[in-house]
């Protein structure tokens, strides 16, 4: 290598190094100590939710007046990929997708643009609707929830604990967003009997005019006062419970007051719209998010601190339960890679002492503490925390890292043992490999490069890969060239002595063998090119036939999450008690460690990807924790058998949290088209030919079954002569039967909505619908069939579209098969249902196998440019076009290995596997580059260009097998991952039998490109 000879200058300067070397240990333990830890690598979540309320509409008008307006307007966005919508009667839910290649850094602006758009279009929509409202932020992770129950105590007496938890918590450093859930909210009720009002004469409308007057808070203006002015306050707000009773009826006859007409109370909401259980008691959440940087442990040591001074001061029978403890997981998560690494470690050294001597493998070992000190001390200045991905990586990188030090261990003995003295052989070992190693590094750190540039979630979440493996192998070079010289001038014994250059250094009976193995080789290149290929051949078959294929596994965390969906006109109460019944079957079940519920929505994020469902009355979910492994492996069937057998009235879904994207069922099916009528017919064939295979668990579709109506056609002509109007029937509707808000409760620190309503039963029953008064002009009051008819009916209560279009999405788990397989046996079937619907329904495959096509092609578009990286670093190091495809060649025969192992022992291919595939082209690859390093060195000494590429393969024999196995067995810790095992089984598959290979095809395709041949009489002829 050009330039300074950097292991003279470290022997020079060795009082320097060893300060530097000290002061880097140092830094880096520091370093380590400081990163911040996490369970896994935070992604932008690039969704956006947007809620319009319209009551009193059905599905059907919601899409019509408010969802194509919305999403027209949306997607005039470049950078949107899809708008979601989700149109229920009174209310649509619009989930926003920007494209994954769009840049992180760009999300904040495009979701402003979105806002824009939705407002510029706002004047065209109902007047009467509430929102449109806009969540950002949906992908924030809750990683600490707390509960706080009471046993005996109301739940709305424990909301200044929950105020007082919260308060103290958002003052922690590391605590970012502080948020409640299932806070009970209270509400002053006004329940009045609807038969007694007309009796007296008074309209419902008097008891809301009233009311609104009474609490109402308007400008009273001001009076100026010499050089003051003064602000006039008008007292008497109707606030307390006693003062809305005081309320005097001015339109009404005689003197009444609202206590003379009405049940005045103050209650939580009736009925909920959600609430939090936690192993069967109410309970009110509170919720952290660490904030940005911050560290995971030290947030959970301080929020204990603080709960266990809450717990001190609170009365018996309050608890504060940690539901979600991210810090205990993140740390025994981190406790289980660490203990991994050392495993490696040990491995490697066992690997290095064992090959090279306890000299050598010494060496060897006191570089290792260096190259991680220098790597956790960039990792904190470049603010990568520890976490799943980047433990990871440094195990894989530990296995790569002792290359460079082997390859100089090996130059330096192989020079001791040629008769060279110590001081002379450990400087003369740089321009022999420096160049080479560093190329090599190089290419092998350029492998993981992809990662790094991919657009996309995926490829987010799994960039600390190449961030932490180009900062170890990087370190791991510059130890090479400057510590392990400067270690082994010392360590290792001066063997150099005259006349050891009479002594071959390869004249073992092994080597022997050895050298007609590769001469036998080069002498028939053509069989042995050719038989390799066959081999690449063959192996890409057994791959794309043999080998099951995923996205990304499922994580190894104990809890399980249980949809529960009701029919889905459900009422809330009816799904609180269904969960009711499975919760007290949970808690006597002895696998069981907890449980915490959420009736009319889903948990908060506690976990990053966590698929949201959108709030609904017939929806509950429940969190399961379980006590180990195997508890949580039988609690699953337990569970699905219960809910098949026990819970006829609900679709139950028991699934464990995922790895990498939220994708939820990971077989979906979109049909999509202009209008329903013309998709329904292929979803329900999709969803038919799902269910005869029972290879498809818990099949579903969104369409749904419709639900009961009663439609109240008004009399015009009867309603004209009364003087009622189709409002006034309305709020005699809403009012008697559901409850109106008609102001707002001024007193007390949590606003309180004021809600008229009839009694509770004249609330319920077909009967009381029929008898609801309405009110007329006169003061009188009609029974509703006296104006109307009530005609029973259905509607359509879920209405789904995506990107403008109408949208059945039919979806299921699978059982022993992996998604993407299971889809490839429908192919026929599918195909077939395609062409019976052409031209009235789109069918599109989407959830696992899209979501894994895109991020394997967001990889893909980048591997051009790390493509172009490597051939520029390989053109100058090997100078040859010849010798550039000679590298090149190399690349493909890892699939050899990749191939053989996944398929033998039917390991997944996902994700994370093919980021350690393409990772292999850079690994095998470098050890043509050294090979061919050794070879232009032996030319230039002399050798005859036959002799050249057997010594070569000769002399790089030892040091390729011996970083082989390094990086090998360094992976077996990894294999025992559920994240990682795929990607260590790849590496491992691959490396082995891809070295193996080049070591004999690298000489073979030289002695093709470059026409070597030996003569008759021994000498080497070459073109």
């Amino acid at each position: 290598m050009k330039g300074p000879n950097l292991s003279d200058w470290a022997i020079r300067h060795a009082a320097s190094v060893r300060f530097i070397l000290a002061l880097s240990v140092l830094v880096g333990l520091v370093s380590f100590l400081e990163l911040s830890r996490q369970e896994d690598p935070s992604y932008t979540v690039k969704n956006m939710i947007i809620t319009v309320a319209w009551p009193g509409a059905d599905a059907a008008t919601v899409v019509n007046m408010i969802a194509e307006p919305v999403e027209d307007a949306i997607l005039s966005l470049p950078d949107i990929e899809y708008v979601k919508s989700d149109a229920q009667p009174e209310r649509i839910t619009f989930n926003v997708k920007i494209r994954d290649d769009v840049s992180p850094s760009r999300v904040a602006q495009i979701w402003g643009q979105a806002r824009q758009r939705v407002g510029d279009i706002r004047g065209r929509l109902p007047e009467t609707i509430k929102g449109p409202s806009f969540d950002d932020d949906v992908g924030k992770t809750y990683g600490n929830i707390y509960a706080i129950t009471g046993e005996g105590f109301p739940l709305e007496d424990l909301r200044p604990y929950a105020r007082r938890l919260r308060s103290a918590i958002r003052m922690l450093p590391d605590a970012g967003r502080v948020e409640f859930a299932g806070f009970p909210e209270e509400r002053v009720y006004i329940d009045y009997d609807p038969a007694r009002l007309a009796a007296l004469g008074v309209d419902p409308a008097m008891v809301s005019t009233a009311v609104r007057d009474a609490v109402a808070i308007n400008p009273t203006g001001s009076i100026v006062v010499g050089p003051e002015r003064i602000r006039l306050v008008l007292g008497q707000v109707a606030g307390s419970l006693s003062a809305l009773r005081e309320i005097p009826l001015a339109q009404a006859p005689g003197s009444l007051t609202l206590g003379d007409v009405a049940v005045i109370s103050k209650q939580l909401t009736d009925p909920p719209t959600f609430q939090m259980r936690v192993n069967r008691a109410p309970a009110i959440g509170v919720l952290v998010n660490l904030r940005d940087g911050g560290d995971s442990n030290r947030l959970g040591q301080d929020i204990g601190r603080i709960v266990a001074q809450e717990q001190r001061n609170a009365p018996l029978g309050v608890r504060f339960v940690n539901v979600a403890d991210q810090p205990a997981i993140v740390k025994h998560a981190i406790g289980e890679f660490l203990r991994s690494l050392l495993e490696a470690v040990v491995i490697v050294l066992a690997v290095s002492f064992f090959s090279l001597g306890t000299r050598a493998g010494l060496v060897v070992a006191l570089c290792i503490p260096i190259v991680f000190a220098l790597t956790f001390a960039a990792m904190y200045g470049l603010s990568i925390p520890l976490h799943r991905v980047s433990l990871g990586a440094l195990i894989i990188a530990l296995g790569l890292l002792v290359d460079d030090a082997i390859i100089v261990i090996e130059q330096i003995e192989t020079s001791l043992r040629a008769g060279m003295g110590r001081l002379q052989a450990v400087i003369s070992s740089y321009p022999l490999t420096a160049q080479p190693m560093l190329v090599g590094t190089l290419i092998t750190a350029i492998g993981f490069l992809p990662i790094a540039l991919a657009q996309s979630s995926s490829g987010e979440y799994a960039r600390a890969i190449f961030e932490v493996v180009a900062i170890a192998l990087g370190s791991s070079w510059i130890v090479a060239v400057i510590v392990t010289p400067l270690f082994a001038n010392r360590l290792l014994a001066n063997d150099g002595h005259a006349g050891a250059e009479s002594k071959p250094v390869y004249a073992t009976p092994f080597y022997g063998r050895a050298r007609a193995t590769v001469a036998w080789v080069i002498e028939n290149w053509r069989i042995v090119v050719a038989g390799t290929a066959l081999l690449v051949f063959l192996s890409a078959l057994l791959f794309a036939t043999i080998v099951p294929k995923q996205f990304f596994p499922a994580s190894d965390r104990l809890e399980l999450i249980v949809d529960l969906k009701m029919a889905k006109d459900g009422d809330w109460r009816n799904t609180s008690k269904v969960t009711a019944r499975l919760e007290q079957l949970l808690v006597q079940n002895k696998d069981v460690a907890s449980t915490a519920a959420y009736i009319g929505g889903t948990s908060p994020r506690f976990y990053l990807s966590l698929e949201n469902q959108p709030p609904s009355p017939a929806f509950a979910q429940i969190v399961v924790k379980t006590r180990d492994h195997a508890a949580r492996d039988r609690t699953i069937k337990w569970l699905r058998s219960t809910l098949n057998s026990s819970f006829p009235e609900v679709r139950g879904r028991v699934s464990r949290l995922e790895l990498g994207p939220a994708v939820g069922q990971p077989i979906k099916i979109r049909v999509s088209g202009e209008d329903f009528d013309s998709i329904k017919t292929a979803a329900d064939q999709v969803e038919a030919m799902m269910r005869a295979d029972p290879r498809a668990r818990d099949v579903n579709q969104d369409f749904g079954e419709p639900a009961k109506t009663v439609r109240i056609n008004l009399d015009m002509e009867k309603a004209r002569a009364l003087g009622i109007s189709r409002s006034s029937v309305q709020q005699a509707l809403s009012s008697q039967l559901s409850g109106m808000a008609v102001a707002a409760s001024p007193a007390g620190r949590d606003p309180m909505a004021i809600v008229a309503r009839g009694e509770e039963v004249g609330r319920s029953g077909m009967v009381r619908l029929e008898n609801v008064l309405v009110p007329t002009p006169s003061g009188a009051s009609v029974p509703l069939l006296q104006v109307a008819q009530l005609t029973p009916g259905f509607e359509a209560v879920e209405l789904h579209r995506r990107s403008g279009r109408p949208t059945i999405t039919v979806q299921a788990d699978v059982a022993d098969i992996q998604p993407v397989d299971l889809l490839s046996s429908w192919t026929p079937r599918l195909e077939t249902i395609r062409a019976q619907a052409a031209g009235r329904a789109d069918i599109i495959v989407g959830g696992v196998v899209e979501d894994s096509k895109k991020s394997q092609l967001s990889v893909f578009k980048q591997v051009f440019a790390a493509l172009v990286l490597i051939l520029i670093l390989l053109i100058m190091q090997v100078g040859s076009v010849k010798k550039l495809i000679i590298v090149l060649s190399t690349g493909p025969l890892a699939l050899i290995g990749v191939a053989m192992i996944l398929s033998l022992f039917q390991i997944p291919f996902g994700f994370v596997a093919l980021l350690g595939a393409l990772a292999l082209f850079g690994m095998v690859s470098r050890n043509a580059v050294i090979l061919l390093a050794q070879i232009d060195s032996l030319v230039a000494d002399g050798f005859a260009m036959f002799d050249a590429i057997v010594e070569a393969a000769i002399m790089r024999f030892r040091p390729i097998i011996l970083t082989t196995l390094a990086a090998t067995l360094g992976m077996i810790p990894l294999t025992r991952s559920v994240f990682w095992g795929p990607m260590a089984w790849t590496i491992m598959g691959g490396l082995i039998i891809g070295t193996a290979v080049t070591l004999l095809f690298v000489p073979a395709i030289y002695a093709g490109i470059f026409a070597v041949r030996r003569s008759a009489d021994g000498s080497t002829a070459h073109a």
